[in-house]
């Protein structure tokens, strides 16, 4: 997961190299990635930590997001799956019925 390895990066040299290349990945216009490239550059390390924290909980809450529709995705296939199962079994249990009482 990308949050566990940007939880990980203590060092701000490291910290500020992981912000501008999310910058640069971000659809916005350039003049704006360029001013907030130049933002990053001129920051002081308290104010890219505050930034960093803010950018590492905000893929945290998108993670968990995405494994929270992970997990309803997979609930619904199962639910699916067992659904359809039944169904089976009852075609089973039918075709058997009809067989017994045919014989």
């Amino acid at each position: 997961m990308i949050f566990s390895y940007w939880k990980k990066q203590t060092q701000t040299r490291i910290q500020k190299n992981l912000l501008r290349n999310l910058i640069k990945k971000i659809e916005i216009p350039e003049s704006d990635k360029l001013m907030f490239l130049e933002a990053v550059d001129i920051c002081d390390n308290k104010k890219i930590e505050s930034l960093y924290q803010n950018v590492l909980e905000f893929i945290k809450n998108l993670e968990i997001k995405e494994v929270e529709k992970i997990s309803k995705e997979s609930f619904v296939d199962i639910e699916w799956l067992s659904k359809n199962e039944a169904e089976q079994k009852k075609k089973e249990l039918n075709s058997y019925n009809f067989l017994l009482t045919n014989i």
